[in-house]
């Protein structure tokens, strides 16, 4: 987890700023490069610990996030930075399509003159930019780009590579993946297979693999935990019982290597709603009226876990994020568990999917808006927050399924895989988490 800021202007204002620097606790380093600015934070996890921004050949590279096929791109990188250099020269202006991660990119291409910056497809990491009269902004969060002047400003979309051309001053966008729509595998064989790699590389590739996940009664962390259970690797899982089904999580718990029940009490609860409230940047949804992850119940319990998972030197949370999205639209057999405004079709998928692809939490809505949850009160804390569930090949391998299959059980592959690995499962039910329930 790391932060980036990019600009032609003066940033001197900028010389301390909490939160980026919260975000990579292994480093601060301001550098120009001509007429450009660069101010990036450090948190070091994969590779040798890499000064950004790194440079090859006159091209200039500033990274947030990891990238987990790097050393098939390059086999001699020295961390997975350098290999975002190496795809960009073999591939061009399209080597976001050849990067296998989550990641926020900025690449300046000094000898022909261009800037590209994307992030992954479904925007994992946050990125704003801004461009006003002769003056570019592009930064992890919003907050210094308006502490610099820029009144403009935009989120990056998900899925989109951004191409300025500083010759003439264009700026053009494309696709990075285009999903295949065709339901005709006819077991769940390859999505279990590609959610258990999801998980293994997320948990293998850094200095020190000492995962932790925040595990509810749910289907998804369940299965995030499961997984991690049959991995040998360093994870410790824990638990706010809050609204949760506390059978469920109990008899998780006997299964786990390393589990941590938590009964939040009401001055924990009123300490860690102070601390979202004065250290997270906001976000606001600008589908969902009235949003903003300081006020979400979830971001208390989460900046509590970060806590005492950073206190074990713990900076790798995985989080289920983006399976409500995917797997069920929040809905279940037909039925919108929240209504209209988080559902498109009541998790009962169409016979033909590009009816509705993409629906709008695919991408965005709760999509964008609970990632930016997770990455903001995380990141608080210098964690980096890894996706399993929004690995684009496990997600391709979901849309394959049959529709009769996906609308089998309730969140259908996960279904499967806990049942299948014999994992305590609260059937055919989604319990929204509430922190400040049951408060002790």
């Amino acid at each position: 987890m790391c932060s980036i800021l990019f600009t032609n202007k003066n940033i001197d204002k900028l010389s301390d700023n909490a939160l980026l620097d919260s975000r990579g606790p292994d480093g601060v380093n301001i550098e120009s490069i001509g007429d450009y600015n660069t101010r990036t934070t450090l948190l070091s996890l994969t590779g040798e610990k890499t000064k950004q921004p790194v440079e090859r050949n006159g091209i200039y590279v500033l990274f947030n996030g990891e990238i987990y096929n790097y050393l098939e791109i390059d086999k001699t990188s020295k961390s997975d930075s350098y290999s975002i250099i190496t795809a960009y020269e073999k591939y061009g202006d399209d080597f976001i399509k050849y990067l296998d991660g989550e990641f926020a990119i900025i690449l300046l291409d000094i000898n022909n003159q261009k800037i590209i910056f994307s992030t992954d497809v479904f925007k994992t990491k946050p990125l704003f930019y801004s461009f006003e009269t002769e003056f570019i902004g592009l930064s992890t969060f919003e907050t210094p780009l308006k502490l610099l002047g820029f009144n403009n400003i935009f989120r990056a979309a998900p899925n989109t590579c951004y191409v300025i051309d500083l010759k003439n001053g264009s700026v053009n966008s494309s696709i990075i993946k285009e999903f295949d729509l065709n339901q005709y595998k006819d077991t769940f064989n390859d999505w279990i297979t590609s959610f258990e790699k999801s998980v293994y590389k997320r948990a293998i590739q850094s200095k020190s693999n000492k995962m932790f996940i925040g595990m509810s009664s749910g289907y998804d962390s369940g299965a995030i935990a499961c997984a991690l259970n049959k991995l040998d690797v360093d994870n410790k899982s824990y638990s706010i019982y809050a609204s949760e089904n506390e059978q469920v999580i109990d008899n998780r718990g006997d299964l786990l290597k390393d589990f941590v029940p938590i009964h939040l009490s009401h001055s924990d609860y009123n300490y860690w709603n102070n601390y979202v409230q004065h250290n997270c940047e906001d976000f606001i949804s600008n589908q969902y009226t009235g949003y903003n992850i300081k006020n979400d119940k979830a971001s208390v319990g989460l900046a509590y876990i970060c806590d005492l998972a950073i206190k074990e030197d713990r900076k790798i949370y995985l989080s289920g994020q983006g399976s409500d999205e995917i797997i069920s639209d929040y809905g279940i057999f037909g039925r919108k568990i929240y209504g209209d405004q988080h559902s498109t079709f009541g998790g009962l998928f169409p016979k033909k999917l590009d009816s509705c692809f993409p629906w709008k939490n695919f991408f965005d809505g709760t999509m964008e808006m609970y990632i930016a949850k997770e990455e903001y009160v995380a990141g608080s804390f210098g964690i980096e927050t890894r996706y399993p569930f929004l690995d684009t090949q496990t997600v391709q391998e979901f849309l394959w399924i049959d529709v009769e299959l996906k609308n089998k059980y309730y969140k259908s592959v996960v279904h499967e895989y806990l049942m299948k690995n014999n994992f305590p499962i609260d059937i055919n039910n989604k319990i929204g988490f509430q922190a400040d329930r049951n408060l002790s």
